[in-house]
Protein backbone atom coordinates (compact mmCIF):
# COMPACT_ATOMS: atom_id res chain seq x y z
CA UNK A 1 0.00 0.00 0.00
CA UNK A 2 0.83 3.57 -0.38
CA UNK A 3 0.59 6.31 2.18
CA UNK A 4 0.19 9.70 1.34
CA UNK A 5 0.22 12.94 3.60
CA UNK A 6 -0.80 9.76 6.65
CA UNK A 7 -0.54 9.37 10.17
CA UNK A 8 -2.34 6.50 11.40
CA UNK A 9 -3.94 6.74 14.95
CA UNK A 10 -4.30 3.55 16.95
CA UNK A 11 -7.76 3.53 19.23
CA UNK A 12 -10.05 1.29 20.86
CA UNK A 13 -12.60 -0.34 19.06
CA UNK A 14 -14.92 -1.55 20.68
CA UNK A 15 -18.20 -0.85 18.96
CA UNK A 16 -19.37 -4.25 17.07
CA UNK A 17 -18.29 -6.50 19.88
CA UNK A 18 -21.32 -7.82 21.81
CA UNK A 19 -21.81 -6.40 25.59
CA UNK A 20 -21.72 -8.57 28.88
CA UNK A 21 -18.88 -11.11 28.00
CA UNK A 22 -17.59 -10.97 30.72
CA UNK A 23 -20.50 -10.42 32.75
CA UNK A 24 -21.54 -12.65 36.05
CA UNK A 25 -24.45 -11.39 36.28
CA UNK A 26 -26.24 -11.66 33.04
CA UNK A 27 -26.95 -14.73 31.20
CA UNK A 28 -25.93 -13.59 27.20
CA UNK A 29 -28.75 -15.74 24.97
CA UNK A 30 -28.53 -17.04 21.94
CA UNK A 31 -31.36 -19.09 19.95
CA UNK A 32 -30.82 -22.22 21.95
CA UNK A 33 -30.56 -20.74 25.38
CA UNK A 34 -33.63 -18.99 24.48
CA UNK A 35 -35.90 -21.42 23.45
CA UNK A 36 -34.70 -23.47 26.42
CA UNK A 37 -34.51 -21.15 29.66
CA UNK A 38 -37.05 -18.67 28.14
CA UNK A 39 -40.01 -19.73 25.73
CA UNK A 40 -39.61 -23.25 27.51
CA UNK A 41 -40.13 -22.09 31.07
CA UNK A 42 -42.53 -20.21 33.19
CA UNK A 43 -39.18 -18.02 35.06
CA UNK A 44 -39.63 -14.71 34.65
CA UNK A 45 -37.09 -12.83 32.91
CA UNK A 46 -36.07 -9.48 32.58
CA UNK A 47 -33.80 -9.18 29.10
CA UNK A 48 -32.55 -6.51 27.16
CA UNK A 49 -33.13 -6.61 23.14
CA UNK A 50 -29.82 -4.24 22.12
CA UNK A 51 -27.81 -3.63 19.06
CA UNK A 52 -23.61 -3.33 19.62
CA UNK A 53 -23.78 -0.08 17.38
CA UNK A 54 -26.64 1.39 19.38
CA UNK A 55 -24.57 4.54 21.56
CA UNK A 56 -28.08 4.55 23.80
CA UNK A 57 -27.95 0.88 24.45
CA UNK A 58 -23.79 1.50 25.39
CA UNK A 59 -24.53 4.15 27.22
CA UNK A 60 -26.94 2.04 29.25
CA UNK A 61 -25.22 -0.92 29.57
CA UNK A 62 -23.64 -0.03 32.92
CA UNK A 63 -26.82 0.49 34.34
CA UNK A 64 -28.28 -2.54 33.12
CA UNK A 65 -25.64 -4.21 34.85
CA UNK A 66 -26.75 -3.19 38.05
CA UNK A 67 -29.89 -3.69 37.40
CA UNK A 68 -28.36 -7.57 37.18
CA UNK A 69 -26.45 -7.26 40.29
CA UNK A 70 -29.56 -5.72 41.85
CA UNK A 71 -31.59 -8.84 41.13
CA UNK A 72 -28.66 -11.29 41.33
CA UNK A 73 -30.71 -13.46 44.59
CA UNK A 74 -33.75 -12.56 43.42
CA UNK A 75 -36.34 -14.95 41.87
CA UNK A 76 -36.09 -13.31 38.68
CA UNK A 77 -33.32 -14.18 35.94
CA UNK A 78 -31.78 -11.23 33.84
CA UNK A 79 -30.62 -11.89 30.16
CA UNK A 80 -29.53 -9.91 27.17
CA UNK A 81 -29.87 -10.31 23.51
CA UNK A 82 -27.75 -8.97 20.70
CA UNK A 83 -30.27 -8.55 17.59
CA UNK A 84 -27.09 -8.14 15.49
CA UNK A 85 -25.82 -11.97 16.03
CA UNK A 86 -29.53 -13.05 17.18
CA UNK A 87 -31.75 -11.65 14.36
CA UNK A 88 -34.03 -14.31 14.45
CA UNK A 89 -34.93 -14.02 18.30
CA UNK A 90 -35.42 -10.24 17.31
CA UNK A 91 -37.70 -11.08 14.53
CA UNK A 92 -39.81 -12.85 16.32
CA UNK A 93 -40.38 -10.72 19.15
CA UNK A 94 -40.59 -7.56 17.35
CA UNK A 95 -38.13 -6.06 18.72
CA UNK A 96 -38.17 -2.57 16.37
CA UNK A 97 -36.10 -0.14 19.08
CA UNK A 98 -33.00 -0.14 20.18
CA UNK A 99 -32.60 -1.12 23.65
CA UNK A 100 -35.76 -2.73 24.62
CA UNK A 101 -36.02 -3.70 28.13
CA UNK A 102 -38.85 -6.14 28.47
CA UNK A 103 -40.13 -8.14 31.11
CA UNK A 104 -41.05 -11.65 30.10
CA UNK A 105 -43.56 -14.70 31.49
CA UNK A 106 -44.80 -12.23 34.10
CA UNK A 107 -48.04 -12.12 33.02
CA UNK A 108 -49.37 -15.45 34.05
CA UNK A 109 -51.96 -16.83 30.80
CA UNK A 110 -50.37 -14.60 27.73
CA UNK A 111 -47.26 -14.30 25.66
CA UNK A 112 -47.10 -10.40 26.01
CA UNK A 113 -44.56 -9.56 27.89
CA UNK A 114 -44.44 -6.05 29.65
CA UNK A 115 -41.91 -2.97 28.07
CA UNK A 116 -39.80 -0.52 30.01
CA UNK A 117 -40.31 3.12 28.49
CA UNK A 118 -36.70 3.96 27.83
CA UNK A 119 -36.01 7.28 28.17
CA UNK A 120 -32.12 8.82 27.84
CA UNK A 121 -31.58 9.51 31.70
CA UNK A 122 -33.51 5.90 32.72
CA UNK A 123 -31.05 4.37 35.45
CA UNK A 124 -30.98 1.14 36.93
CA UNK A 125 -33.36 2.44 39.95
CA UNK A 126 -36.07 3.31 37.07
CA UNK A 127 -35.69 -0.65 36.01
CA UNK A 128 -35.49 -2.08 39.21
CA UNK A 129 -39.09 0.15 40.61
CA UNK A 130 -40.83 -0.95 37.21
CA UNK A 131 -39.71 -4.41 37.80
CA UNK A 132 -40.80 -5.03 40.73
CA UNK A 133 -43.87 -2.78 40.32
CA UNK A 134 -44.88 -5.16 37.55
CA UNK A 135 -44.80 -8.43 39.73
CA UNK A 136 -46.47 -6.99 42.41
CA UNK A 137 -49.40 -6.00 39.97
CA UNK A 138 -48.86 -9.62 38.88
CA UNK A 139 -48.86 -10.98 42.60
CA UNK A 140 -45.45 -12.64 41.90
CA UNK A 141 -42.56 -13.18 44.53
CA UNK A 142 -39.75 -11.19 43.00
CA UNK A 143 -37.55 -12.50 45.87
CA UNK A 144 -34.72 -10.67 47.54
CA UNK A 145 -33.60 -7.49 46.05
CA UNK A 146 -30.74 -5.57 46.89
CA UNK A 147 -30.75 -1.72 45.97
CA UNK A 148 -27.15 -0.95 47.74
CA UNK A 149 -25.82 -1.40 44.17
CA UNK A 150 -22.31 1.17 44.28
CA UNK A 151 -22.69 3.92 41.72
CA UNK A 152 -19.00 3.95 40.18
CA UNK A 153 -17.49 2.05 37.73
CA UNK A 154 -17.92 -1.84 36.95
CA UNK A 155 -15.32 -3.64 37.72
CA UNK A 156 -16.37 -7.27 35.49
CA UNK A 157 -16.29 -6.25 32.08
CA UNK A 158 -19.79 -4.95 32.00
CA UNK A 159 -20.39 -4.07 28.18
CA UNK A 160 -16.79 -4.01 27.24
CA UNK A 161 -15.95 -5.95 24.30
CA UNK A 162 -12.43 -7.40 23.21
CA UNK A 163 -9.46 -4.97 22.35
CA UNK A 164 -9.88 -4.24 18.62
CA UNK A 165 -7.80 -1.80 16.69
CA UNK A 166 -8.82 0.40 13.69
CA UNK A 167 -6.10 2.39 11.63
CA UNK A 168 -7.88 5.97 10.99
CA UNK A 169 -6.13 8.22 8.51
CA UNK A 170 -6.31 12.01 8.63
CA UNK A 171 -8.73 14.42 7.67
CA UNK A 172 -6.87 15.41 4.58
CA UNK A 173 -5.20 12.17 3.79
CA UNK A 174 -6.89 10.36 0.46
CA UNK A 175 -7.21 7.34 2.61
CA UNK A 176 -9.78 8.83 4.86
CA UNK A 177 -11.85 9.54 1.24
CA UNK A 178 -11.46 6.16 -0.03
CA UNK A 179 -12.62 4.59 3.88
CA UNK A 180 -15.46 7.05 3.21
CA UNK A 181 -16.13 5.20 0.08
CA UNK A 182 -15.86 1.78 1.99
CA UNK A 183 -18.30 2.83 4.68
CA UNK A 184 -20.68 4.36 2.89
CA UNK A 185 -20.99 1.28 0.44
CA UNK A 186 -20.72 -1.36 3.27
CA UNK A 187 -23.55 0.81 6.01
CA UNK A 188 -25.79 0.85 2.22
CA UNK A 189 -25.53 -3.34 2.24
CA UNK A 190 -26.29 -3.31 6.09
CA UNK A 191 -30.04 -1.28 5.39
CA UNK A 192 -30.68 -3.29 2.34
CA UNK A 193 -30.27 -6.63 4.21
CA UNK A 194 -31.22 -5.78 8.02
CA UNK A 195 -32.70 -2.41 8.36
CA UNK A 196 -35.56 -2.64 6.15
CA UNK A 197 -37.23 -4.95 7.73
CA UNK A 198 -36.71 -3.71 11.34
CA UNK A 199 -39.13 -5.47 14.04
CA UNK A 200 -40.68 -7.19 10.83
CA UNK A 201 -40.21 -10.39 8.52
CA UNK A 202 -42.41 -8.96 5.65
CA UNK A 203 -42.66 -5.18 3.82
CA UNK A 204 -45.72 -4.51 2.64
CA UNK A 205 -47.80 -0.93 2.10
CA UNK A 206 -46.21 2.20 4.38
CA UNK A 207 -42.72 0.32 4.96
CA UNK A 208 -43.07 -0.94 1.25
CA UNK A 209 -42.56 2.56 0.18
CA UNK A 210 -39.69 3.80 2.68
CA UNK A 211 -37.73 1.25 1.47
CA UNK A 212 -38.49 1.63 -2.32
CA UNK A 213 -37.71 5.28 -1.65
CA UNK A 214 -34.82 4.21 0.30
CA UNK A 215 -33.66 2.22 -2.30
CA UNK A 216 -34.19 5.04 -5.05
CA UNK A 217 -31.93 7.74 -3.26
CA UNK A 218 -29.41 5.41 -3.30
CA UNK A 219 -29.34 4.28 -6.71
CA UNK A 220 -29.67 7.97 -7.85
CA UNK A 221 -26.89 9.47 -5.52
CA UNK A 222 -24.37 7.21 -4.29
CA UNK A 223 -21.04 7.78 -4.86
CA UNK A 224 -20.08 6.91 -8.43
CA UNK A 225 -21.18 5.59 -12.01
CA UNK A 226 -20.91 2.19 -11.80
CA UNK A 227 -21.93 2.02 -8.18
CA UNK A 228 -25.02 3.59 -9.03
CA UNK A 229 -25.66 1.34 -12.11
CA UNK A 230 -25.43 -1.65 -9.66
CA UNK A 231 -28.04 -0.54 -7.02
CA UNK A 232 -30.19 0.01 -9.96
CA UNK A 233 -30.71 -3.00 -10.91
CA UNK A 234 -31.00 -3.96 -7.41
CA UNK A 235 -34.15 -1.50 -7.44
CA UNK A 236 -35.36 -2.74 -10.64
CA UNK A 237 -35.86 -6.35 -9.08
CA UNK A 238 -37.10 -4.94 -5.67
CA UNK A 239 -39.70 -3.38 -7.83
CA UNK A 240 -40.97 -6.61 -8.93
CA UNK A 241 -43.51 -7.59 -6.17
CA UNK A 242 -45.48 -4.76 -3.99
CA UNK A 243 -45.24 -6.96 -1.09
CA UNK A 244 -41.91 -8.81 0.32
CA UNK A 245 -41.02 -11.19 2.92
CA UNK A 246 -37.66 -11.42 4.43
CA UNK A 247 -36.40 -15.08 3.21
CA UNK A 248 -37.63 -14.49 0.09
CA UNK A 249 -35.64 -10.39 -0.33
CA UNK A 250 -32.29 -12.03 0.75
CA UNK A 251 -32.16 -14.98 -1.64
CA UNK A 252 -32.19 -11.79 -4.22
CA UNK A 253 -30.39 -9.89 -1.97
CA UNK A 254 -27.85 -12.44 -1.74
CA UNK A 255 -27.92 -12.98 -5.74
CA UNK A 256 -27.43 -9.80 -6.30
CA UNK A 257 -24.56 -9.18 -3.87
CA UNK A 258 -22.42 -12.06 -5.80
CA UNK A 259 -22.75 -10.36 -8.84
CA UNK A 260 -22.10 -6.74 -7.74
CA UNK A 261 -19.07 -7.45 -5.79
CA UNK A 262 -17.54 -7.55 -9.35
CA UNK A 263 -18.37 -4.57 -10.84
CA UNK A 264 -18.31 -2.35 -7.89
CA UNK A 265 -15.56 0.15 -6.57
CA UNK A 266 -13.96 -0.93 -4.48
CA UNK A 267 -14.20 -4.23 -6.12
CA UNK A 268 -14.51 -5.73 -2.77
CA UNK A 269 -16.38 -2.74 -1.05
CA UNK A 270 -18.03 -5.48 0.58
CA UNK A 271 -15.61 -7.56 2.41
CA UNK A 272 -15.98 -4.96 4.78
CA UNK A 273 -18.70 -6.61 6.13
CA UNK A 274 -18.20 -10.01 7.97
CA UNK A 275 -20.20 -13.03 7.16
CA UNK A 276 -22.97 -14.33 9.24
CA UNK A 277 -21.74 -18.24 10.44
CA UNK A 278 -25.20 -19.28 10.66
CA UNK A 279 -26.13 -20.39 7.84
CA UNK A 280 -28.83 -18.33 7.18
CA UNK A 281 -26.97 -15.47 5.07
CA UNK A 282 -27.07 -12.72 8.20
CA UNK A 283 -24.32 -10.33 8.71
CA UNK A 284 -23.18 -7.51 11.07
CA UNK A 285 -21.58 -4.45 10.62
CA UNK A 286 -18.02 -5.80 11.77
CA UNK A 287 -15.02 -4.93 9.66
CA UNK A 288 -12.30 -7.33 8.71
CA UNK A 289 -9.35 -6.53 10.81
CA UNK A 290 -6.49 -7.81 8.29
CA UNK A 291 -5.68 -3.92 7.41
CA UNK A 292 -6.58 -4.38 4.01
CA UNK A 293 -9.21 -1.62 3.98
CA UNK A 294 -8.89 1.39 5.45
CA UNK A 295 -11.62 1.84 8.29
CA UNK A 296 -12.50 5.15 10.17
CA UNK A 297 -15.95 4.80 11.92
CA UNK A 298 -16.60 2.58 14.86
CA UNK A 299 -20.30 2.71 14.61
CA UNK A 300 -22.51 1.80 12.27
CA UNK A 301 -24.53 5.58 13.19
CA UNK A 302 -21.31 6.84 11.81
CA UNK A 303 -21.38 4.42 9.03
CA UNK A 304 -24.88 5.91 8.77
CA UNK A 305 -23.94 9.75 8.77
CA UNK A 306 -21.15 8.72 6.30
CA UNK A 307 -23.46 7.25 3.71
CA UNK A 308 -26.17 10.32 4.36
CA UNK A 309 -23.64 12.85 3.62
CA UNK A 310 -22.17 11.05 0.63
CA UNK A 311 -25.84 11.06 -0.54
CA UNK A 312 -26.70 14.62 0.10
CA UNK A 313 -23.70 15.71 -1.88
CA UNK A 314 -24.22 13.21 -4.43
CA UNK A 315 -27.13 14.72 -5.80
CA UNK A 316 -24.66 17.32 -8.22
CA UNK A 317 -23.58 13.78 -9.90
CA UNK A 318 -25.04 14.28 -13.61
CA UNK A 319 -26.73 11.54 -13.84
CA UNK A 320 -28.91 11.85 -10.61
CA UNK A 321 -32.65 11.56 -11.24
CA UNK A 322 -33.77 12.98 -7.65
CA UNK A 323 -34.00 16.47 -6.37
CA UNK A 324 -31.91 17.28 -3.42
CA UNK A 325 -34.77 17.23 -1.25
CA UNK A 326 -35.72 13.93 -2.35
CA UNK A 327 -32.82 12.27 -1.40
CA UNK A 328 -33.20 14.32 1.84
CA UNK A 329 -36.98 12.80 2.54
CA UNK A 330 -35.44 9.51 1.65
CA UNK A 331 -33.19 9.86 4.60
CA UNK A 332 -36.14 11.26 6.49
CA UNK A 333 -38.19 8.71 5.88
CA UNK A 334 -35.60 5.88 6.53
CA UNK A 335 -34.75 6.83 9.64
CA UNK A 336 -38.62 7.31 10.84
CA UNK A 337 -39.08 3.57 9.94
CA UNK A 338 -36.10 2.02 10.00
CA UNK A 339 -33.47 3.42 12.55
CA UNK A 340 -33.65 1.39 15.83
CA UNK A 341 -32.81 4.16 18.27
CA UNK A 342 -35.94 4.71 20.07
CA UNK A 343 -34.98 8.06 20.95
CA UNK A 344 -33.53 9.27 18.21
CA UNK A 345 -35.92 8.88 15.64
CA UNK A 346 -38.27 11.18 18.70
CA UNK A 347 -35.53 13.89 18.31
CA UNK A 348 -35.41 13.78 15.01
CA UNK A 349 -39.05 13.72 14.01
CA UNK A 350 -39.47 16.58 16.48
CA UNK A 351 -36.80 18.69 15.07
CA UNK A 352 -38.40 17.47 10.87
CA UNK A 353 -41.35 18.23 11.06
CA UNK A 354 -43.12 18.21 7.30
CA UNK A 355 -42.74 22.10 7.15
CA UNK A 356 -39.15 22.14 7.20
CA UNK A 357 -38.61 19.26 4.62
CA UNK A 358 -41.02 21.28 2.38
CA UNK A 359 -39.01 24.17 2.63
CA UNK A 360 -36.12 21.89 1.38
CA UNK A 361 -38.38 21.76 -1.68
CA UNK A 362 -38.08 25.24 -2.10
CA UNK A 363 -34.67 25.58 -2.40
CA UNK A 364 -33.90 22.11 -4.90
CA UNK A 365 -32.83 24.85 -7.55
CA UNK A 366 -29.64 25.87 -5.23
CA UNK A 367 -27.40 22.64 -6.24
CA UNK A 368 -28.49 20.86 -3.15
CA UNK A 369 -26.69 23.05 -0.74
CA UNK A 370 -29.68 23.99 1.48
CA UNK A 371 -29.92 19.92 2.14
CA UNK A 372 -26.63 19.62 2.23
CA UNK A 373 -26.42 22.35 5.30
CA UNK A 374 -29.74 21.16 6.44
CA UNK A 375 -27.86 17.25 6.96
CA UNK A 376 -24.97 18.59 8.54
CA UNK A 377 -26.94 20.66 11.10
CA UNK A 378 -28.81 17.90 12.31
CA UNK A 379 -25.24 16.12 12.71
CA UNK A 380 -24.06 19.16 15.08
CA UNK A 381 -27.20 18.81 16.58
CA UNK A 382 -26.92 15.34 17.27
CA UNK A 383 -23.57 15.42 18.90
CA UNK A 384 -24.41 18.84 21.20
CA UNK A 385 -27.05 16.46 22.84
CA UNK A 386 -24.51 13.55 22.99
CA UNK A 387 -21.73 16.00 24.51
CA UNK A 388 -19.94 15.84 21.07
CA UNK A 389 -16.99 18.51 19.78
CA UNK A 390 -19.00 20.37 16.81
CA UNK A 391 -17.98 18.86 13.48
CA UNK A 392 -15.76 19.73 11.63
CA UNK A 393 -13.56 21.74 14.06
CA UNK A 394 -12.21 24.77 13.18
CA UNK A 395 -8.17 23.18 12.73
CA UNK A 396 -9.80 21.28 10.27
CA UNK A 397 -11.95 23.74 7.92
CA UNK A 398 -10.72 27.14 8.78
CA UNK A 399 -12.77 29.22 6.74
CA UNK A 400 -16.22 27.29 7.95
CA UNK A 401 -16.19 30.19 10.85
CA UNK A 402 -15.89 33.68 10.93
CA UNK A 403 -14.97 34.12 14.14
CA UNK A 404 -16.05 38.00 15.65
CA UNK A 405 -15.60 39.99 18.79
CA UNK A 406 -18.56 37.80 20.82
CA UNK A 407 -19.78 34.56 18.57
CA UNK A 408 -18.11 31.97 16.10
CA UNK A 409 -20.64 32.67 13.06
CA UNK A 410 -20.61 29.75 10.61
CA UNK A 411 -19.62 30.16 6.95
CA UNK A 412 -21.99 27.94 4.96
CA UNK A 413 -20.56 28.52 1.97
CA UNK A 414 -17.62 27.02 3.03
CA UNK A 415 -19.40 24.18 5.14
CA UNK A 416 -20.81 22.98 1.61
CA UNK A 417 -17.62 23.35 0.00
CA UNK A 418 -15.76 21.21 2.39
CA UNK A 419 -18.73 18.71 2.58
CA UNK A 420 -18.55 17.86 -1.56
CA UNK A 421 -14.52 18.26 -1.10
CA UNK A 422 -15.16 15.40 1.99
CA UNK A 423 -17.88 13.00 0.38
CA UNK A 424 -18.17 13.74 -3.34
CA UNK A 425 -16.46 11.20 -5.20
CA UNK A 426 -16.04 11.82 -8.81
CA UNK A 427 -15.44 9.26 -12.01
CA UNK A 428 -12.02 10.81 -12.18
CA UNK A 429 -11.29 9.78 -8.94
CA UNK A 430 -11.11 6.39 -9.30
CA UNK A 431 -8.09 6.04 -10.45
CA UNK A 432 -6.34 8.50 -8.02
CA UNK A 433 -8.23 6.53 -4.83
CA UNK A 434 -7.24 2.93 -6.05
CA UNK A 435 -3.69 4.07 -6.92
CA UNK A 436 -2.99 5.88 -3.30
CA UNK A 437 -4.08 3.04 -1.68
CA UNK A 438 -3.34 0.09 -3.48
CA UNK A 439 -0.44 1.62 -5.97
CA UNK A 440 -0.10 0.58 -9.30
CA UNK A 441 -1.00 -2.40 -10.17
CA UNK A 442 -4.24 -1.78 -8.05
CA UNK A 443 -5.09 1.21 -9.99
CA UNK A 444 -4.54 -0.49 -13.37
CA UNK A 445 -6.97 -3.72 -12.05
CA UNK A 446 -9.12 -1.37 -11.37
CA UNK A 447 -9.63 0.90 -14.26
CA UNK A 448 -9.54 -2.20 -16.50
CA UNK A 449 -13.54 -3.33 -17.28
CA UNK A 450 -14.59 -6.50 -16.74
CA UNK A 451 -15.58 -7.04 -20.30
CA UNK A 452 -12.14 -5.21 -21.87
CA UNK A 453 -10.42 -8.50 -19.53
CA UNK A 454 -12.57 -10.87 -20.65
CA UNK A 455 -11.06 -9.20 -24.35
CA UNK A 456 -7.38 -9.01 -22.99
CA UNK A 457 -7.68 -13.05 -21.92
CA UNK A 458 -8.94 -14.04 -25.56
CA UNK A 459 -6.39 -12.02 -27.06
CA UNK A 460 -3.63 -13.85 -25.03
CA UNK A 461 -5.57 -17.04 -25.85
CA UNK A 462 -5.23 -16.14 -29.70
CA UNK A 463 -1.66 -15.33 -29.51
CA UNK A 464 -0.43 -18.19 -27.63
CA UNK A 465 -2.28 -20.58 -30.29
CA UNK A 466 -0.29 -18.21 -33.27
CA UNK A 467 3.02 -18.96 -31.50
CA UNK A 468 2.10 -22.56 -30.56
CA UNK A 469 1.71 -22.71 -34.69
CA UNK A 470 4.70 -20.91 -35.46
CA UNK A 471 6.79 -23.17 -33.35
CA UNK A 472 4.89 -26.19 -35.27
CA UNK A 473 5.34 -24.62 -38.77
CA UNK A 474 9.36 -23.44 -37.69
CA UNK A 475 9.99 -27.36 -36.52
CA UNK A 476 8.43 -28.58 -39.78
CA UNK A 477 10.91 -26.04 -41.79
CA UNK A 478 14.12 -27.48 -40.01
CA UNK A 479 13.23 -30.65 -40.38
CA UNK A 480 12.55 -30.43 -44.17
CA UNK A 481 15.95 -28.72 -44.43
CA UNK A 482 17.72 -30.99 -42.42
CA UNK A 483 16.12 -33.70 -44.86
CA UNK A 484 17.23 -32.26 -48.13
CA UNK A 485 20.72 -31.56 -46.98
CA UNK A 486 21.54 -35.21 -45.89
CA UNK A 487 19.97 -36.26 -49.13
CA UNK A 488 22.43 -33.68 -51.19
CA UNK A 489 25.46 -35.33 -48.88
CA UNK A 490 24.02 -38.91 -49.65
CA UNK A 491 24.15 -37.79 -53.26
CA UNK A 492 27.36 -36.49 -53.48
Amino acid sequence: MKYVNAILLVINFHASSAFFQASKSIHTLDTASYNTLVRQTSTVWLVDFYAPWCPHCRHFAPQYEKVARAFASSNIKIGAVDCVQESSICDDEKIDRYPSIQLLQVHRGTAEPRIFQMRRFSDFRDVIDWVVEQCVKDGIDTGAVNYAIPSGNLDDGGAEGGNQTAIVPLEDSIQLKYARLCEAGATALYTLENSIFLGSSSLSTETYEAALNWMEALAASFPLEQNRAALGKLLTQYKTRSTWVKSAWRKIFFAWRAEAKATMFPLGIFDLVKEGTKGDGSASIQQKSDGKRWRNCQTFTCGLWTLFHSMTVGVRYKDCKLRPSQVAVAIHTFIEHFFGCEECVEHFLKENPPAVMSQLQKSDDDGGEASIIWLWDMHNAVNERTEKAFWPPSSVCKTCYIETDEVSKVNETSVVSYMVASYQQLEGDVWSLRYNVEGVGGAVRGSISKRVRHYLLLLSAVIFLLWVVYLLLRSRRHNALHFLKSNRTHIA
